[in-house]
């Protein structure tokens, strides 16, 4: 052995060195005293450099002594001892204790509690919520992270709130242990995507396989079997039932809400509790629903249902939510407020920053909530929706909604007024935005202060102050009211619906068609003629054309002179202008007067001529001007002749033919005077006058023949 030879090189090198190392042999063990060395005594350097000497030579008795061969052989002795030493060390520490204790095949002990159990060494202790235990499962895949209480599904896409955590990933809620006695249980070799077992805690055993399990309520459950269809579960204390079959390709539930969400073949419809269908199929993903309707989503558009599957709005829109029993819809960031029919609360729509509807609830880990994720909140507040976004507010006033669904051809909302070329408003035409916004309340039966004109009783056809609406004019234009004086009708402006413009403002407006209109209408004309007050107070005649509003009968004449009187004549116009002169019109706005300048009264107009009053005296003027008669008491004028009545009530009778001959001259007929248009009563035979008069209180006939 190594060992054996190096000992024998060792014994050999010290015999032959035997001799030459006498000069330096000490004893140690040798007691040293100060006797030893009664020497003279010496400096410290001295003494400090003999006990180096001393210390030199007693090294060089051993070592030095020794060859390089030696030396070696020393060296690689130690090392290999030292190897020996820490292998042996190991073989104790290491080896030897594996061996006399064996590692034990049993799982460690590891308790881990949750919401409803207990991860106990490998089993499932159930507790309800005082704590008590309830039972236990021994789990299959003994580990904490792969046997547990199943979570709910998360599957579920509806238009409500969801629970996130604050890294956005979906809260999962464990489901609960039903009656204290039946619970879900996840036991797989995943920690996702496995099966759950429904477990009876008293029977202690496993009662089936699903591949999901909702919540519903307390009592009952949404599960999907391993086919991949959809039922639902009732739990009484022991037992358990289906109480909807598994029929269904999908099912789903919105808490606290009166129904299920089922669908076959891409046909969704609504389930109550117990398992009957309410709803008609809708062809579309139900997203949600009140009471009332539905929220559908079809290839990525969202519309209105009934519940009897009809579509209440062919409008599509980005999002639906349901506040109580009113409807918010968005589209391109704009919300916009319907009630349960259907019909707008709104109509500009508001206008907000997100487009990510749908709210957010943030949990940290302990599913304590954070925060809250929302492009706006909406609730009611009597007959106030409140809309809050962006750290901002709108107010819908749902009366104006009330009010505007009864009104045919026209809504008010925010100050605006909103016109259709319908009564059912599907074809909008255009809208006015007010200067004075009208008050409305649950009581309001008509605007006060921004409405669509009504008619001005210019044309004096009724003893009404007020009469009635005046139409919306051939899908274009629109008389508005619009004023700070509640119920005021006299400041009228003409509004262009196609332009969205202002055209003219008046005070008064009259077309002697609608004095009794007490709704408002619609008319398709190619003309109207309508008889205006501008705001200078002049009087004009205009005329509402398909296209167009023109001028008829200007509010001033050349020399700038306005018309501050206004009468009918039959069917023409006459005008009174501020410079005293009367002048006489067609509707057309020719004027039938331009030849005649008079500051009397025109009372008639028959043919060619024109009878005026001046005072108590009557005067016939021809067309062109010329003056047909004396002045008299009363005229009653025709166009080939007139009767007059002079001051002391003697009847005349003149053919325009020859206007001075009176026919009557040597007849002497004479009325009492007192009311001469009742007292003479005329007619024609041919060319023979039938005059009937009174005179001294008795009816007289005579014949004239008017040549």
């Amino acid at each position: 052995m190594l060992e054996d030879d190096i000992l024998n090189e060792i014994k050999k090198n010290e015999e032959e060195n035997k001799d030459k190392n006498e000069i330096v042999e000490i004893d140690e063990n040798e007691e040293i005293t100060n006797t030893q060395y009664d020497m003279p005594e010496v400096t410290d350097t001295e003494d400090k450099k003999k006990k180096k000497k001393e210390k030199k030579a007693k090294g060089s008795s051993k070592w030095s002594q020794l060859s390089k061969k030696q030396k070696i052989i020393i060296i690689v002795s130690g090392v290999v001892v030292l190897l020996i030493i820490i292998g042996l060390l190991l073989w104790f520490l290491v080896f030897k204790k594996d061996k006399e204790e064996p590692k034990k095949n049993e799982e460690p002990l590891v308790i881990v509690e949750k919401d409803n159990y207990r991860y106990e060494d490998g089993k499932l202790i159930f507790i309800d919520e005082d704590k008590n235990e309830l039972g236990e499962y021994d789990c299959t895949n003994k580990d904490e992270e792969l046997c547990y209480v199943a979570y709910y599904s998360n599957e579920d896409e509806f238009d409500v709130a969801k629970s996130v955590y604050e890294n956005s990933v979906p809260v999962d809620f464990r489901s609960d242990i039903i009656n204290n006695n039946f619970v879900f249980i996840y036991d797989n070799t995943e920690k996702e995507d496995g099966n759950v077992f429904l477990y009876d805690i008293k029977a202690k055993e496993v009662s089936d396989e699903y591949s999901l399990v909702k919540e519903v309520n307390e009592s009952s459950v949404i599960v999907k079997d391993l086919e991949d269809n959809y039922g639902v579960l009732s739990f009484s204390d022991d037992e358990i039932n289906a109480l909807i079959d598994f029929d269904y390709d999908y099912l789903g539930y919105i808490l606290e809400s009166t129904a299920l969400v089922g669908a076959n073949n891409n046909n969704y419809v609504l389930i109550d509790l117990e398992g009957d269908q309410i709803s008609k199929n809708i062809p579309g993903e139900i997203k949600n629903f009140d009471s009332t309707n539905i929220s559908v989503k079809i290839d990525g558009s969202y519309y209105i249902y009934s519940y009897q599957g009809v579509r209440l709005s062919e409008e599509e829109y980005d999002y639906i939510r349901f506040v109580d029993s009113y409807i918010i819809t968005a589209k391109n960031r704009r919300l916009y407020v319907f009630d349960k029919d259907a019909d707008p609360m709104t109509m500009e729509g508001i206008r907000i920053s997100s487009n990510d509807y749908n709210t957010e609830l943030v949990f940290n880990e302990d599913l304590v909530q954070t925060g809250k994720k929302e492009a706006f909140d909406a609730y009611i507040n009597g007959k106030t929706l409140r809309i809050e976004y962006d750290e901002e507010y709108y107010d819908v006033n749902l009366n104006e909604g009330e009010f505007s669904k009864n009104q045919e051809f026209y809504s008010y909302f925010q100050g605006k007024l909103y016109f259709y070329a319908d009564a059912e408003k599907t074809e909008a035409i255009g809208s006015y935005a007010c200067n004075y916004a009208n008050s409305i309340d649950a009581s309001t039966t008509d605007l006060t202060n921004c409405f669509i004109a009504k008619e001005s009783n210019i044309f004096k056809n009724t003893t009404s102050p007020a009469l009635g609406y005046l139409p919306i004019f051939n899908k274009r234009f629109v008389f508005i009211a619009d004023t700070s004086a509640p119920g005021a009708n006299d400041n009228i402006i003409l509004y262009d619906l196609e332009d969205n413009k202002k055209l003219a403002t008046y005070k008064e407006v009259d077309t002697g068609f609608y004095q009794n209109e007490q709704k408002i209408n619609f008319v398709e004309s190619a003309g109207t003629i309508v008889l205006a007050k501008n705001t200078s107070d002049s009087y004009g005649l205009i005329n509402i054309g398909s296209t167009s509003v023109s001028g008829v009968i200007g509010f001033k004449s050349d020399d700038n002179a306005t018309n501050s009187e206004v009468y009918m004549l039959d069917n023409n116009i006459v005008m009174k202008r501020s410079d005293g002169t009367y002048h006489l019109y067609k509707t057309n706005g020719e004027e039938i007067t331009s030849k005649i300048t008079t500051t009397n009264e025109i009372v008639d107009y028959k043919g060619d001529y024109i009878l005026v009053k001046s005072k108590d005296n009557y005067l016939i003027y021809k067309l062109d001007g010329t003056i047909m008669s004396s002045e008299y008491k009363y005229i009653a004028l025709e166009e080939n002749y007139y009767i007059s009545v002079d001051k002391d009530n003697n009847i005349g009778v003149y053919n325009f033919k020859d206007s001075k001959v009176n026919l009557a001259k040597d007849l002497n007929i004479k009325i009492d005077g007192k009311d001469c248009a009742k007292e003479i009563k005329y007619g024609l035979n041919g060319n023979v006058l039938v005059l009937t008069y009174t005179f001294n209180g008795k009816n007289e006939v005579v014949e004239i023949n008017l040549g």
